[in-house]
């Protein structure tokens, strides 16, 4: 059959307009990080434009990153956004979230299986390791793994290669890993429930995403981004805050961070009638000061606590760090992990 010039020409153009639409996005990406913002992340803070200045940094390198931060605080968003700024960009960005996978599967969803490797296993099926290959693969919630998990992961680290599920062929891996965390890992691995050297494995680069409650100057933002939202997704014309309901819920302490304010923005949308949302309208729980402090932000209370005791120890103890920590009853290494997560230096 003779060649068709015409579908050759066609087939080359539509390669170099796709080629030129990548470069052209990755431009726009690099342009937004130089100007001080990340694709997808609503912020003004200085908190937060320190925490783009190191996603940029390390965005730019192979290294394996662990991003650390309460539970809502928006973990994927920023392995997204590491992703996004990276040379890997135009591979796949493949999240997992580990704590939700039962134990009989997590194997499988990582690493794929073989045609017959179980029952019910009809054909081979590639893992998160292969999907992620060239490309990112960001593990949510890591310190869930079982001991077994937590050796074949620590395997794939080391060695870049990994096995399908019944199958007898290495796989070669060059997936860059991202992973995150609310838990206190140094507390894990002195109760002996996460091992120490995948935690430095994975701890290349620390990435603490601070809570809503640190970062206070970005409610307003976040407010009118979420109103906007769904003013869009209901069709309906978007909502505005009074001061006064402005006020209450920037005192709010949100102890499930940018996911719950979200969520109390989607109910007022659908709720509030006319297009001010007054204090009155604003759900009981967020009104009264002792609604923050109830025992579901009793890690805040926590966390204020340590901050305290930390600061008054090592003054106590002339900023020696071994004494402090003897001081404290804990690990040095548990007390260099509090100080790096407060900013104590």
């Amino acid at each position: 059959k003779p060649v068709d010039l015409d579908v050759i020409r066609l087939f080359v153009q539509k390669a170099k307009e796709r080629h030129q639409l990548l470069l052209e996005n990755r431009t726009l990406k690099e342009r937004l990080a130089e100007a001080g913002e990340i694709t997808g992340i609503v912020s003004a803070s200085q908190e937060m434009q320190e925490l783009f200045q190191l996603i940029r940094q390390v965005a730019t390198t192979d290294a394996t990153v662990l991003i650390r931060g309460e539970s809502g605080t928006g973990k994927e968003l920023i392995a997204r956004a590491i992703h996004d700024l990276s040379p890997r960009s135009e591979s796949r960005f493949v999240p997992v979230n580990l704590g939700a996978l039962p134990e009989t599967l997590l194997e499988s969803e990582l690493f794929g299986y073989e045609k017959g490797a179980f029952s019910g296993a009809s054909r081979q099926k590639s893992g998160c390791f292969e999907l992620a290959n060239g490309g990112t693969l960001f593990l949510d919630e890591v310190t869930e793994m079982s001991a077994k998990s937590q050796v074949d992961l620590l395997r794939v680290l080391e060695t870049h290669e990994f096995f399908r599920l019944g199958g007898e062929k290495p796989f070669t891996t060059d997936a860059r890993i991202l992973a995150a965390t609310n838990r206190d890992i140094s507390e894990l691995i002195e109760k002996g429930t996460f091992r120490e050297d995948l935690y430095y494995r994975l701890n290349v680069v620390p990435v603490d995403v601070p809570a809503l409650r640190q970062r206070r100057d970005d409610i307003p933002l976040l407010i009118e981004h979420f109103l906007g939202v769904f003013a869009i997704r209901y069709k309906r014309p978007a909502k505005v805050l009074s001061s006064e309901a402005l006020d209450v819920l920037q005192r709010y302490d949100w102890p499930g961070n940018i996911r719950q304010l979200r969520n109390v923005m989607e109910r007022l949308s659908v709720t509030a009638k006319g297009e001010e949302i007054t204090v009155e309208m604003i759900p009981p729980e967020l009104m009264s000061p002792g609604t923050s402090r109830s025992p579901q932000t009793l890690a805040a209370v926590v966390e204020q606590a340590e901050i305290e005791a930390i600061k008054k120890t090592l003054e106590e103890c002339d900023d020696h760090r071994e004494r402090t920590a003897k001081q404290l009853d804990i690990s040095v290494r548990t007390l260099h992990y509090k100080m790096n997560r407060y900013g104590l230096h």
